[in-house]
């Protein structure tokens, strides 16, 4: 077998074990996550495991670089381009408290950024985000005049509080969760409109 083809096998083994760590990650929170753990689910040896990636951290990290990617990717299809900061806004939280509901252990490692070594870097790449949203909706006269940085970053901390508690009540089914949004938005818009 060829370089090529050893590399294209190497890439798919580093994928299955990626995959399994999310399986047990989401099924039994990560950090009940180990390199045994994947290794026995996966039938191979822990070496094989470490063949491909230095430690558990490693692996995670890895996982949360693929998980903000797929972040990137939510927030993306859900902005409309034309679209005013208020209802952008209420749009990308939406599908955030979706996540934290639908997904909670996925919406843990991707927002709460827990296990990550580099957390401020992609929080801070949501927050400038959002500090553009709020210009945006500040220019187009849809809100008033704010501190950019200070309303984006309660706006940001009080959406991470609200899908915090969405995703670790599981007693809160989606409908209430709904409910509870719309509440959440008017509390946080009204004070913002001009």
């Amino acid at each position: 077998m060829g370089r090529e083809g050893q590399n294209k096998r190497s890439e798919r083994m580093k994928q299955e074990i990626l995959d399994t760590a999310m399986e047990i990650g989401i099924e039994e929170g990560f950090e009940a996550l180990t390199v045994r753990k994947i290794s026995d689910r996966m039938d191979y040896t822990t070496g094989v495991i470490y063949h491909h990636f230095k430690d558990k951290q490693e692996i995670i990290g890895e996982i949360q670089k693929n998980a903000n990617l797929e972040m990137k990717k939510r927030i993306s299809a859900v902005l409309k381009p034309d679209g005013g900061f208020i209802e952008n806004t209420t749009r990308v939280f939406h599908s955030i408290m979706e996540l934290a509901i639908n997904e909670r252990e996925r919406y843990n490692l991707i927002v709460l950024d827990k296990y990550s070594t580099n957390k401020n870097e992609e929080n801070s790449q949501f927050l400038h985000l959002l500090e553009a949203n709020i210009q945006k909706g500040i220019e187009l006269g849809e809100i008033k005049k704010v501190d950019v940085k200070k309303t984006a970053l309660c706006i940001w901390s009080s959406f991470l509080g609200f899908n915090l508690i969405m995703s670790k009540t599981k007693s809160i089914a989606m409908e209430e969760a709904e409910e509870l949004f719309k509440v959440q938005t008017s509390l946080i818009f009204n004070g913002l409109k001009k």
